[in-house]
């Protein structure tokens, strides 16, 4: 199948073809003959523009630090294949206004096709899957569907999010002297299954280390302060914590300020999540010790060409699983560099 680049190589190349090949120049206003008597000239209608493309991709809720690589990513997708793209999703994330939004694109006849990342599957899977009867192709990002009829997946699936969460929960507990004391988990978004996964990951790593006392989760709100206070209490009430996880884009900064405010990121090791402007600084100044990359923006601008290479080239679409990255104090230059932070 012909690339679109490759179609309009085609058409400039055979235009001036077309051109050579009259014998003689169209004739002009005054030479063309009149129409003959009792019939009414007929002027060729101009072919109407090809409207745009309607791709829609609905995100958990792009307010999310983590979003804004994504909105980005579509953007630059959107002008790069001439389409229509927008990028939706509630605030604060709720899964049955997240179904609301894009019903009623569907129903105002603005959907030609979605990528989602589904805040909860049981809710979203029953309309990805009309969606995909009714002839509207669907892929996932970031956070998958698998058992629905969504084409392909972006991002990272749920087997790989449990099992970097394992491996960075590993890699954060070697870095304690003394592998034993109490430890704790920060999870923003209790109920969102990339999350609990995550969750799963870190507590089978934290049980192979016995003389490690697992105190539970906390911070279990989707806001910097709410979460920054959270954390700040769990530290108070429990100052002999060694470690903490963190899972998500807004626990991972606020416990990071909470350890440099309280003078206490040398004795306590802490893992995050997503690359922010603000988490790779924090990694840079040393209130962070481990922070992994989802890569968010290849996983909005990957979902937005599988769509617009099915809608026009009927190419089905594969799926790809984007790797994680790992920043540390020790490599933390080169992130900056690729993430363009300079604060």
């Amino acid at each position: 199948m012909k690339t679109t680049a490759m179609l309009l190589a085609t058409v400039l190349f055979m235009l001036p073809l077309v051109a050579c090949g009259e014998s003689t120049p169209p004739p002009s206003e005054e030479t063309s003959p009149a129409a003959p008597a009792g019939e009414v000239s007929q002027t060729p209608e101009t072919e109407p523009e090809t409207e745009k493309l309607n791709i829609v991709v609905s995100f958990h809720d792009p307010t999310l630090p983590w979003g804004q690589p994504a909105k980005t990513a579509v953007e630059d997708a959107a002008k790069e294949f001439g389409v229509n793209v927008d990028f939706i999703g509630p605030t604060p994330t709720d899964p049955v206004k997240q179904l609301e939004q894009i019903k009623t694109l569907y129903e105002q006849g603005k959907i030609d096709g979605l990528a989602i990342a589904p805040l909860e599957d049981k809710t979203l899977r029953p309309y990805i899957d009309e969606l995909s009867d009714n002839g509207i192709p669907v892929v996932t990002f970031t956070t998958d569907s698998p058992e629905s009829k969504r084409l392909a997946f972006y991002g990272q699936g749920f087997e790989s999010l449990e099992t970097i969460a394992y491996e960075l929960t590993k890699k954060t507990i070697e870095l304690l002297p003394e592998k034993k004391g109490k430890v704790a988990i920060l999870n923003s978004i209790p109920d969102l299954e990339s999350l609990i996964k995550r969750e799963e990951g870190s507590k089978r790593a934290i049980a192979e280390y016995p003389d490690l006392e697992y105190i539970g989760t906390f911070a279990n709100k989707a806001d910097f302060q709410d979460c920054y206070a959270d954390v700040e209490a769990l530290m108070t009430a429990n100052p002999d914590i060694v470690a903490l996880f963190a899972e998500d884009s807004f626990t991972t900064p606020s416990a990071a300020k909470v350890l440099r405010d309280m003078n206490l990121n040398d004795k306590v090791k802490l893992s995050g999540y997503d690359m922010t402007e603000e988490a790779l600084l924090l990694v840079r100044d040393g209130n962070l010790d481990i922070l992994v990359g989802q890569n968010p923006y290849m996983q909005g601008y990957l979902s937005v060409k599988a769509l617009y290479e099915c809608l026009t080239e009927d190419i089905a679409p594969v799926s790809v699983e984007v790797e994680a990255e790992y920043a540390t104090p020790q490599n933390i230059d080169e992130f900056l560099q690729a993430y363009n932070v300079s604060g």
